[in-house]
């Protein structure tokens, strides 16, 4: 740091420091050596002063007792400011709060139930759903203590965009293989009944839904090894973009899941049919973005806060788009403080979709012969599989079903996505993309065994 001084002004300069310092300097030695150095007595020159030395030595400095002051002021202004915003958001978005909605991802959570259906159903908690909204509910027998009814809890469902229940009848059959995959963990053999009392309409009212049993499920204790080891299941569906598709062997592996004949499993890998597949899953994300039902509904199981996050444990939350916990935080505390309308939230959407969906090379659909709501649930069987595989391949996926919903809207898109990729006739129950991304996201949330059961 610079500043221009006269020999007159640091003798002035000297004696103050002398006054207020209680320093011994020789002013006059000082001031006769500029006056030879430079033989400029009054004249202007450069002295450099040291930034924290509180004294004038000699020739070679003088301190601006005045800026440093000013300095230190400013620092300390700039220091409080920070410091009060890291409180401000830590506090708004709950940072320290400890995270009960992530309690189902810890490997020991299925241990702390004695009731082997509580621990299957701990397992089966891990599995993904639509929107995250965890529709399930479990009624465990009072009879028979090996037994429980997988039914559609109808407090959380998307009455928007998923009128008829699909969505959550697939996320049912996701469900049930997650669970199967637990049984295998603990050490038992699953059967399972689907619609014990009948199929659940394809148009049901919600009375209906209420009271029509998904699946009866018993068990029976069994010396079987796992399939794949707990943290296989423990993966968060991530939106953001993939650096690579998926290696055509891990492709051909996953084929050889489906043992249903009524049933296909195929990917799109081609760059003709990709371009097609995108521009079809990017018109259905942004005719949903504009659908002023769809995006209300979505925002209103959108969790900002930790505290949120623990009250509800099921919809929507920031994970999945931020990989770094501070961005995370930051774009957290401006959703919670700056709400935007649904129109904005429906262009950022659009926006970072159609992104990750551009940067994705490979993408699968799950078609059938029918369009049962067996075949639904076995679609959902197969979706788990998937993800379960996905997981342990170090894959990423994520669910693409905005072109097979069946609002007045968006039917059009249903209906040009099956003739361009159904084949034979069938329903595509199903649309996903999947590849390989560098970058972990946090888990989201899950509920509760207590929150989905009951005797």
């Amino acid at each position: 740091m610079f500043s221009w001084f006269t020999t007159k002004r640091v003798f002035s300069v000297c004696s103050i420091l002398n006054q207020r310092e209680k320093k011994t300097i020789n002013c006059d030695k000082v001031q006769s050596f500029l006056t030879k150095k430079y033989s400029l007595q009054n004249s202007k020159y450069l002295l450099t002063l040291p930034l924290g030395h509180g004294l004038l030595s000699g020739h070679k400095g003088v301190v601006n007792m005045k800026k440093r002051k000013i300095f230190k002021k400013v620092l300390l202004a700039i220091s409080s400011v920070v410091l009060g915003l890291v409180v401000l958001v830590s506090s708004v978005v709950g940072v320290t709060v400890n995270k009960g909605y992530q309690d189902a991802f810890q490997e020991d959570y299925y241990l702390k139930f004695e009731d082997p259906r509580e621990q299957l159903i701990a397992l089966a908690l891990l599995a993904p759903s639509s929107h995250n909204i965890q529709p399930w509910l479990i009624k465990l027998s009072e009879e028979e203590k090996n037994e429980m009814t997988l039914y559609i809890n109808t407090d959380r469902i998307l009455s928007a965009v998923d009128g008829d229940f699909t969505q959550m009848v697939f996320s049912s059959g996701v469900f049930l293989e997650y669970m199967n995959e637990g049984a295998k963990i603990i050490g038992v053999d699953l059967e399972i009944s689907y619609f014990p009392e009948g199929e659940l309409s394809m148009n049901p009212t919600l009375e209906e839904v209420e009271q029509t049993p998904i699946a009866l499920i018993s068990y029976q204790a069994e010396d079987l090894s796992p399939s794949m080891k707990i943290d296989a299941c423990t993966g968060a569906t991530e939106r953001l973009s993939y650096d690579e598709g998926v290696d055509s062997s891990l492709i051909e592996e996953m084929i050889t899941f489906n043992k249903d004949e009524s049933s296909t499993l195929s990917f799109v890998t081609e760059d003709e049919n990709l371009t097609k597949l995108r521009n079809l899953l990017i018109e259905g994300v942004e005719v949903e973005s504009k659908n002023e039902a769809a995006m209300l509904e979505t925002a209103n199981i959108y969790r900002f806060t930790n505290y949120q996050k623990n009250k509800y444990g099921y919809g929507l939350s920031m994970e999945s788009d931020h990989p770094n916990q501070f961005m995370l935080t930051l774009m957290e505390f401006l959703g919670i403080t700056l709400k935007q309308s649904w129109e904005q939230d429906g262009v950022m959407w659009l926006a970072r979709d159609t992104k990750t969906i551009n940067s994705s090379k490979t993408f699968g659909l799950i078609q059938t012969r029918f369009n049962t709501r067996l075949d639904q649930i076995k679609s959902g069987i197969m979706y788990g599989k998937i993800q379960l595989f996905a997981y342990s391949n170090g894959l990423e996926m994520q669910p693409l079903y905005q072109t097979l919903e069946k609002y007045d809207e968006i039917s059009y898109l249903n209906d040009l996505v099956h003739e361009e990729f159904a084949q034979e006739n069938n329903t595509i129950q199903m649309i996903f993309r999947m590849g390989v991304n560098s970058e972990d996201v946090s888990q989201g949330m899950r509920l509760h065994v207590e929150d989905i059961t009951k005797k």
